[in-house]
């Protein structure tokens, strides 16, 4: 209760008063307050000169509060204001995977990458892979091929995409790209023996008569 005194104080007499309705809004949804943060976050937000990451809070207790429109609403407007928050596309992208929006998923994905952390990169990879499995499944996987091309170079640097890759490439009877994708799964991991099994028959035999 002292914080959240302090952090109002700050508001109305303190050098940064954005910063301090940032830590009173978080020592609100901290005290379960989510109703009483969203209502004061929207209040700031619709005030002249209010800053654009208050749409970033106002997303997050939508979000904690379930409603998911109006978290995708909140994020819109925040990215109107601030286009290039990877952090937010993501944020955005992994709301659509939960609409089951995959293609909106995967724009919002591709634009995250545009301006990523290694964190954002991470969480971009995790929603094209989940909408990639989600076609595959489905047997669409032109689509879920697609999905995966949304992280261009870098989806050789990670296992899950690149098995998804390979089993793309089964499914179409590309051996080509069925080896290529399993290598580099098994590159990836080692122990991942699934792959191995997969990429056996394809590698020559080693040792006095495979000439290895």
């Amino acid at each position: 209760v002292l914080a959240l005194k302090l952090a109002t104080a700050a508001v109305r007499w303190g050098p940064d008063p954005a910063g301090a309705m940032v830590l009173r809004n978080q020592l609100l949804e901290a005290m379960n307050l989510y109703e009483h943060a969203l209502d004061e976050a929207y209040e700031w937000a619709e005030r002249q000169g209010g800053p654009p990451k208050v749409w970033g809070l106002i997303a997050n207790l939508e979000g904690a509060l379930g409603n998911l429109p109006g978290a995708m609403q909140a994020l819109e407007r925040g990215l109107k204001l601030d286009p290039e928050n990877g952090e937010w596309w993501v944020d955005y992208a992994e709301i659509k995977v939960h609409v089951e929006d995959r293609q909106g998923a995967i724009q919002a994905a591709r634009k995250a990458l545009e301006n990523r952390t290694p964190a954002v990169e991470e969480r971009c990879i995790e929603v094209l892979v989940e909408v990639g499995e989600r076609f595959y499944a489905s047997g669409q996987f032109a689509k879920a091929l697609g999905a995966c091309s949304a992280a261009g170079e870098i989806q050789e640097n990670y296992e899950a995409m690149a098995w998804l890759r390979a089993r793309i490439a089964a499914a179409n009877n590309d051996t080509k790209y069925l080896v290529y994708w399993l290598e580099i799964t098994v590159r990836l991991n080692p122990e991942h023996n699934e792959a191995k099994e997969m990429l056996a028959p394809y590698q020559k035999p080693k040792g006095w008569f495979g000439w290895g």
